[in-house]
C-alpha cells in the first residue's frame, strides 16, 4: 500500500465547468433622478405685504455713516457744527490732519510754538476764501477747529499741571478725582496760560466772531 501523498487537485482541460444556478438576487436597477418641478412663476401683481417691502428696502440702500470722520467738510461744509467745546477736533477732515501735527504742550517753550503757529494758521483760514462763504468771512470751519485746538492745548496742559500724571479718574471706581490745588508740573502750568492768551485773542476777533454767528443763523439755524 503506497504511503498518502499530498495531492493538488486539478480539473482537466477537457472537464466541463460545473454549472452554477442563477443568483436569486435581483440584479441593480439604476435610478433616474426624478425631474424638478418647475419653477413658480410670480405675477407682476402679486402684491407684497408692507414689512416684507421694508425689509427689502433695507436691504437694497447702502448704510449710511454718520461717522463726522467719514465727511469732507471742504466739500460739504453745510454738515459742520460748532457744538460745544472741543468736540470733533480730530473727526473733522482735513482740518484736523491739517492742524494736530501744530499742537504740542510738553513744557512753556513748546506751547508759544505751538500757540503760534496754530494762530498763523487761524490767519491763513481767516483769510481764505471758503466755499460757504463767498465774502471777506474767509474759512469758518478752519477758523472754528484752529480755535478748539488753541483750547484743547490749554485744557491739556492744565490737566498735567494741575493732576499728578495728568490722571483725571481713579483707575478703580472711573470716579474723577478731586484736585488737590497743589501744582503738579510747573511748565504745563505756563504753558497753558500761554494757549489762554491766544485762545482769547481768536474769540475776540471781529471777523471770528461775525463768522460765527452767521453760522449759527445761516448754517445751524439757531438764533
Amino acid at each position: 500500500m503506497k504511503p498518502p501523498s499530498s495531492i493538488s487537485r486539478s480539473v482537466s482541460p477537457s472537464q466541463p465547468t460545473p454549472h452554477r444556478p442563477p443568483s436569486s438576487t435581483s440584479p441593480k436597477v439604476k435610478h433616474e433622478p426624478s425631474p424638478s418641478p418647475p419653477l413658480r412663476s410670480v405675477s407682476p401683481e402679486c402684491k407684497v405685504s408692507p414689512r416684507t417691502a421694508k425689509t427689502q428696502s433695507k436691504a437694497k440702500s447702502p448704510p449710511s455713516s454718520t461717522d463726522p470722520r467719514d465727511i469732507d467738510y471742504r466739500q460739504q461744509p453745510d454738515m459742520y457744527r460748532i457744538l460745544r467745546g472741543e468736540m470733533n477736533v480730530f473727526k473733522t477732515q482735513p482740518y484736523s490732519n491739517d492742524l494736530k501735527g501744530l499742537w504740542r504742550y510738553k513744557d512753556e517753550p513748546t506751547a508759544k510754538r505751538s500757540a503760534g503757529d496754530l494762530w498763523k494758521k487761524f490767519e491763513e483760514y481767516r483769510l481764505t476764501f471758503g466755499s460757504w462763504y463767498n465774502s471777506d468771512q474767509g474759512d469758518f470751519i478752519g477758523m472754528d477747529v484752529t480755535r478748539k485746538f488753541i483750547q484743547m492745548g490749554r485744557t491739556r496742559s492744565l490737566r498735567y499741571a494741575l493732576r499728578p500724571g495728568g490722571r483725571k479718574y481713579d483707575k478703580t471706581t472711573g470716579v474723577e478725582m478731586a484736585r488737590t490745588g497743589k501744582v503738579a508740573d510747573e511748565g504745563k502750568l505756563k504753558g497753558a496760560q500761554v494757549f489762554e492768551a491766544f485762545l482769547k485773542r481768536v474769540e475776540a476777533d471781529e471777523v471770528y466772531v461775525e463768522a460765527k454767528s452767521r453760522w449759527k443763523k445761516e448754517v445751524e439755524g439757531k438764533k
